[in-house]
C-alpha cells in the first residue's frame, strides 16, 4: 500500500460474531471470529499533556486520524457451556461483570501504529 493512502476497515459486534467490513468497492462484511461476548476499540494520541485516549467518532469530529499513535483493543471471548462455576470478572470496560455460569477469556492490548512523519 502507498505511504498516505487510508484504509479503512469497520467492526462491529452482532450475536456473538464480530464482523469486519472493509472499504472495498462493494464492502465486504465477513464474520472473524465467534463466542464474543464485548469487544472495545479506543485511538490513543500523544499530546503535549499526556495521551489521550478517543472513541473513533471523537478521533473523527476533530480530524485527528493522522495523530493517532496506538490502537488499544479489547476482545471478551466467552465459553459455550453455561455449568462452570459463578463468579465476577473485569469485562473491557474494567467492570466486575457477571459470568453467567461461563467461562470469559478477556484479551487487551495496545498496538503501536507508524507514523508518516518524516517519510
Amino acid at each position: 500500500m502507498a505511504t498516505g493512502r487510508r484504509m479503512d476497515s469497520t467492526f462491529s459486534l452482532a450475536d456473538g460474531q464480530l464482523y469486519c467490513k472493509n472499504s472495498k468497492q462493494p464492502p465486504q462484511n465477513q464474520a472473524i471470529i465467534g463466542n464474543v461476548a464485548d469487544f472495545q476499540l479506543a485511538y490513543r494520541l500523544a499530546t503535549a499533556s499526556g495521551v489521550q485516549i478517543l472513541s473513533a467518532k471523537e478521533v473523527e469530529q476533530n480530524a485527528l486520524w493522522g495523530s493517532v499513535s496506538a490502537v488499544e483493543i479489547c476482545l471478551d471471548l466467552q465459553g459455550n457451556e453455561s455449568n462452570n462455576p459463578e463468579g465476577t470478572y473485569k469485562n473491557c470496560q474494567g467492570a466486575d461483570t457477571s459470568r453467567n455460569g461461563r467461562l470469559h477469556l478477556v484479551f487487551r492490548n495496545v498496538f503501536d501504529l507508524r507514523t508518516q512523519k518524516g517519510a
